[in-house]
């Protein structure tokens, strides 16, 4: 058995041996046969056969004894190891680690919380601080976000907590919004108009205040973007004298407002997105209003700014009415006042809670702008406005129009118009050159006349018979349009 073993060790080295003895016998038989003769020949190709075998066997005994060497340095390796865990183990043993404690809510293992190293519990903005950290407000959302109900049926009343204000709500949707209705709220204007007007008066207000104190003055102004919408459209049909576009008063007036509060006037405004530009506020004013987004807009907000592991992150994304606090604070998530308790988004409205009952001061300083005739409908919706009494002690500008005189339905060309928006219309078409039925149905006057095609392929037949102008059919792609062109 002995000599077996030795033979299967050496295996290699007993091969090359056998081949070089064969070899050398091999040449050795060449060499005695002299001559070219079939014998030396012979010789000669065993012996190189014996050569070839010699190096191959040497060859494999080489990479046999690499192969042995691995094995060897493997095995020591392994051995290492299981050394090293049997020490671990009667460490572990005689020395056991406390268990890393988990927070209610947070991550279940160790490495998930290295991983992420962050609290597990969210840091969210504490709304009794509003009333302090407030200069201006905006609250920005898309439909359905509750962010009406977060404005007039939380921060009015966070606001006037301590001390009563008086409120002013300026919102061209005041039907859609019931809430004011519902919270009281005591003046609620909807005429652009007028909502123009109080603005204008806002900026004179802002200046007299540096000389003279006042009592404090909320504006909740709602709709800014539709606001501003509808004073572009009064610019391009009912022009002011002059160079004056009531929409860049209307910014400038939002502008001076974001740092009223020093003034004792805050501006509570509503817009539909993140996007302050959009409403002529950049980056520099951004930062004096106080944000509160919600909604998609929250979610746009946050967007390239957490990552998307993020539990802040997280938390937007699967809250059913999320809200972001960002502009003039840094950036923080919050918990919706009124909706948090909702599991699940509906567009078309959940149902506030937690309300707070804002606390309105019984004066009045803004003037009363010509009241409108309202509807039947309107007065069911909302109780007519009973206008108060100025306070004698503050100076007012007499901003009250002149007598009317008795409206007369407008004649041209023997056509009576009956509504003085339809030549709204027509000065649209001569200002443009042309005028689409999709064009005239989607102006501002239109709006106000609630125009259909049909009505508004109505009213461009009025005014070719009171020859203003001809009607076109133009083919523009796959559709025909009816164009009114003005004489």
């Amino acid at each position: 058995m002995g000599l077996l073993n030795w033979l299967e060790d050496h295996e290699a080295a007993v091969s090359s041996l056998i081949c070089c003895g064969g070899g050398f016998i091999a040449l050795a038989w060449s060499t005695v046969n002299p001559g070219l003769n079939p014998s030396r020949f012979y010789a000669s190709g065993v012996a190189g056969l014996f050569g070839a075998g010699a190096i191959a066997t040497a060859i494999k005994g080489l990479k046999e004894e690499e192969r042995s060497i691995i094995k060897r340095d493997t095995a020591d390796e392994i051995f290492t190891i299981y050394q090293a865990a049997e020490v671990q183990t009667v460490q572990n043993i005689l020395f056991p680690l406390s268990p890393m404690p988990t927070p209610p809510g947070g991550m279940n293992t160790y490495y998930q919380m290295e991983f992420n190293q962050l609290p597990s519990e969210l840091d969210y903005y504490n709304w009794d601080g509003l009333a302090d950290e407030a200069s201006g407000i905006l609250v920005g959302g898309n439909s359905g976000s509750a962010k009406t109900s977060l404005g007039a049926g939380f921060i009015v009343g966070k606001l006037t907590a301590v001390t009563p204000a008086e409120v002013i709500v300026l919102d061209i949707h005041q039907r859609k919004n019931i809430i004011w209705k519902q919270m009281g709220f005591p003046r609620v204007e909807s005429d652009v108009e007028t909502i123009y007007q109080i603005m204008c008066w806002l900026i004179q207000e802002i200046e007299r205040r540096k000389q003279e104190d006042g009592h404090p003055l909320i504006v909740c102004l709602d709709e800014i973007n539709d606001t501003l919408s509808e004073l572009e459209q009064l610019d391009i049909v009912k022009p002011l004298p002059g160079k004056e576009k009531r929409r860049n008063t209307f910014i400038y007036a939002i502008r001076k407002l974001s740092n009223a509060r020093k003034f004792d006037i805050c501006l509570l405004g509503f817009m539909q997105s993140h996007n302050t530009e959009a409403i002529g506020i950049d980056g520099k004013f951004r930062n004096n209003f106080l944000l509160v987004l919600c909604g998609a807009s929250a979610r746009g907000e946050i967007q390239n700014i957490w990552k998307h592991d993020d539990p802040r992150f997280l938390h937007i994304k699967n809250t059913a009415y999320p809200v972001v606090i960002s502009g003039s604070n840094p950036l923080q998530i919050a918990e919706h006042p009124t909706h948090k308790h909702h599991t699940k988004y509906k567009k078309k409205g959940n149902a506030p809670a937690n309300l707070i009952q804002p606390r309105f001061l019984d004066k009045s300083s803004i003037p009363i702008y010509g009241v409108e005739e309202q509807s039947q409908d309107f007065e069911e919706d909302y109780p007519t406005r009973q206008p108060s009494n100025l306070e004698p002690q503050l100076p007012r500008f007499n901003f009250q129009k002149a007598p009317e005189k008795p409206k007369t339905n407008p004649v041209i060309n023997g056509v009576e118009f009956f509504l003085p928006e339809i030549l709204e219309i027509l000065e649209l078409a001569k200002d443009n050159g042309e005028l689409s039925i999709r064009q005239a149905y989607k102006s501002g006057a239109g709006q106000r006349l609630k125009l259909t095609s049909e009505s508004t392929l109505l009213v461009f037949e009025k005014f070719v018979e009171a020859r203003l102008g001809r009607i076109e059919h133009r083919q523009i792609g796959g559709a025909v349009q009816i164009i009114f062109i003005p004489s």
